[in-house]
């Protein structure tokens, strides 16, 4: 089987708007994978997210400045979900591709509907941040409504590792 495979990812950013693109995928060589399921409602939720997602990476050799990256997009993700959503339960998932890290969490959504473009909040609120870094750290980002109201936001990070950078 010769034909190229991939995962149509439908994207709302504003780095070229939305439409779908695909990340490569090659069924013959799957790549890594994980799935952990976290409670909704639990203010452990992020450390939770945090530690999984480290110990995660560190298995699949991710370079140190990437995982920092990572680990605040998952938390920003997680803490968004479990503020906006009624979720008993969100699920985590990380794939590991040749050159980046997607990351997807999934709630059972709320009535809010979609996660609108990121703006800047007035330097007085004390909240409203998390997208705005979400989007500037990932190379790409968006969100996708699965079935009536689960909802998934995912982001990708590239694999450089900016650890050893002043």
């Amino acid at each position: 089987m010769d034909e190229d495979f991939g995962l149509a990812v439908k994207s709302f950013d504003d780095r070229g708007g939305d439409g779908v693109w695909t990340l490569p995928v090659d069924l013959r060589n799957p790549v890594p994978h994980s799935s952990f399921v976290l409670p909704g409602r639990s203010y452990v939720t992020p450390a939770k997210a945090r530690r999984h997602t480290t110990d995660t990476l560190i298995g699949w050799g991710v370079p140190g400045g990437c995982i920092e990256r990572v680990l605040l997009i998952v938390s920003e993700l997680v803490t968004n979900s479990i503020q906006h959503s009624t979720s008993t339960y969100i699920m985590l998932e990380f794939r590991l591709l040749t050159n980046s890290v997607v990351i997807s969490v999934t709630d059972q959504g709320s009535s809010l509907g979609l996660p609108i473009q990121p703006e800047m909040p007035e330097t007085t609120d004390i909240s409203g941040r998390g997208l705005v870094l979400v989007d500037n750290i990932s190379a790409r980002w968006g969100t996708e409504r699965v079935k009536d109201t689960t909802m998934t936001v995912w982001a990708s990070v590239v694999l450089v590792d900016t650890s050893d950078r002043n």
